[in-house]
């Protein structure tokens, strides 16, 4: 206080002198007068100090001027006067502020913190703000104050206080705008202090404009933890905390996987699938502009691509592993097997139409060759035809008796050749010999072989191809099915196929396995 009182009358004295230097010949001073303002706490500074703005409607600080007009002889006694006043503050407490740098154990200046270990009140950042307050499972009050605010200073002791009250009930802490600005960026703080509850929906919190006080924080925070008790007892936790996501749900929104450092290896890793990782912080504007195209692009990709998220303010291991230093990071891991060394930087836009372009023309650049499986039980129909892929093609080749083992291997390499081309559309692929599996032709509509279906046991339609079973007649069928350009039928419930014994690749037929 002495040495903002200081320098506020050095700044008069300055304001004086250059205000008598330019009235040059008029020998009369302009109106001085010091502006109020109208905002609730201070702005940002564009610099790292400032003598505050007077606050309308306060009655701390300094109220409005409008001295009278003086002539020059008035404003150099009046200028005088006020260098010898601030002579005196500044020479009087010298010594004083000379003990305080001292003690601190330095000669530079210092600005001591609002708040120290020894307070309740936890420091947040843009490191551990995720952590701390949104990955959390009970009420949370933050802060958002600037060192050199005087209404955050006076707020400081009361702010304690109410922490030591609410220790172990309810977690209070503050952000340094100066050094964690980023953090107050998603919750549109422009003044200070600016005070929010996290409470039952941590991505909304409320703002507090109550008293400042300690009694009247420590209120307003028995009633968020109330209300959070009351929803949970009425079954609505929707934004809650939860520790970052490690109860076992895959799905953090719509089809992006939720990944933890628990799950990493498994999730991607673990998949043959080509992967796209995002690494976000909560409170990260960038991230959230992101997220709905994200979550669009994962839509899109379903089936070809792993695209998943991972908090890294919470889960720092694996943000660690990847020496992630800003948000959003996004790594790319290609199909097949993979590992920490197998991650690529994405370089693409940040629209969903970037992501999936960018995705895709990766994808067919890495994406292996699809098996073609024969159809030896119920588990291959599933795996290729109704969990795993969207759509599957399936040909009926003719039976070693009808054909010959050289035909036959010619009819594979051609479904194989095929399977190359479409790799990217991610279909699974079957074939049987014409004969074992009679229900399943007849269902699909396979009258003549060699023949061949596409199949969507989802959507419950089936597309029959009309053309020839070569190279061409192949590729004919399955671009009109990409495009949509095929007739399709209605798919009655697929019947039951037999358990076969694998064909050996010479000229035997293949057997039933009997139960």
């Amino acid at each position: 206080i002495k040495s903002n009182l200081a320098i506020v009358l050095l700044r008069v004295a300055a304001t004086n002198l250059s205000s008598v230097a330019a009235m040059g010949a008029n020998q009369e001073m302009q109106h001085l007068f010091l502006e109020a303002g109208d905002h609730e706490g201070c702005v940002a500074p564009s610099h790292p100090r400032r003598i505050e703005p007077l606050e309308a409607g306060h009655n701390e600080g300094f109220a409005a001027a409008y001295p009278p007009r003086i002539t020059s002889r008035s404003g150099i006694a009046l200028m005088v006067a006020t260098l010898l006043i601030a002579s005196v503050f500044v020479i009087g407490w010298r010594q004083s502020d000379k003990d305080i740098l001292e003690h601190e154990g330095g000669n530079d200046v210092v600005e001591l913190a609002m708040f120290n270990p020894s307070d309740d009140v936890v420091e947040l950042t843009s490191g551990n703000f995720g952590h701390e307050v949104l990955h959390t499972d009970g009420v949370v009050l933050v802060v958002f104050c600037a060192p050199w605010s005087g209404h955050c200073k006076s707020l400081a002791p009361e702010w304690k206080d109410a922490a030591s009250a609410l220790k172990g009930v309810v977690k209070v802490g503050s952000v340094d705008m100066d050094a964690h600005g980023q953090v107050g960026g998603p919750y549109n703080v422009r003044g200070f202090p600016n005070i929010k509850i996290f409470g039952v929906n941590k991505n909304s919190p409320q703002d507090y404009n109550g008293a400042r006080r300690a009694q009247g924080i420590v209120d307003a925070a028995l009633k968020a933890v109330k209300d959070l008790v009351n929803s949970r007892t009425s079954g609505n936790t929707a934004g809650g905390g939860g520790g970052g996501g490690g109860g076992g749900n895959d799905v953090v929104d719509g089809d992006v996987i939720e990944l933890t450092d628990d799950n990493f290896a498994k999730k991607v890793f673990g998949t043959k699938n080509m992967a796209l990782v995002e690494f976000f912080a909560p409170w990260c504007g960038h991230c959230q502009r992101l997220a709905p195209e994200w979550k669009k692009a994962a839509k899109e990709l379903g089936g070809k691509v792993v695209v998943g998220a991972l908090d890294a303010t919470a889960h720092t291991i694996m943000a660690s592993r990847f020496q992630v230093q800003g948000y959003p990071t996004i790594k790319w891991f290609p199909a097949g097997s993979k590992d920490i060394n197998s991650a690529g930087n994405y370089v693409g836009g940040r629209t969903s139409s970037d992501i999936v372009a960018w995705a895709s023309a990766k994808y067919l650049a890495n994406a292996p060759a699809p098996v073609i499986y024969e159809l030896l039980g119920s588990a291959v129909l599933e795996d290729q035809c109704m969990n795993n892929h969207p759509l599957c093609v399936i040909a009926v080749l003719p039976a070693i008796s009808d054909s010959s083992t050289s035909k036959r291997h010619a009819y594979l390499q051609l479904l194989k050749d095929t399977g190359d081309k479409y790799r990217t559309e991610n279909w699974g692929w079957i074939w049987a010999p014409a004969g074992v599996h009679a229900a399943l032709e007849h269902t699909i509509g396979i009258d003549k072989v060699p023949g061949v279906a596409m199949m969507s046991p989802r959507k419950k339609l089936f597309a029959l191809s009309g053309g020839s079973f070569s190279k061409t007649g192949l590729d004919d069928f399955l671009k009109a099915v990409k495009v949509g350009r095929v007739g399709t039928q209605r798919l009655e419930r697929l019947p039951d196929v037999k358990i076969m014994q694998p064909w050996d690749g010479k000229d035997t037929e293949e057997k039933e396995l009997k139960p």
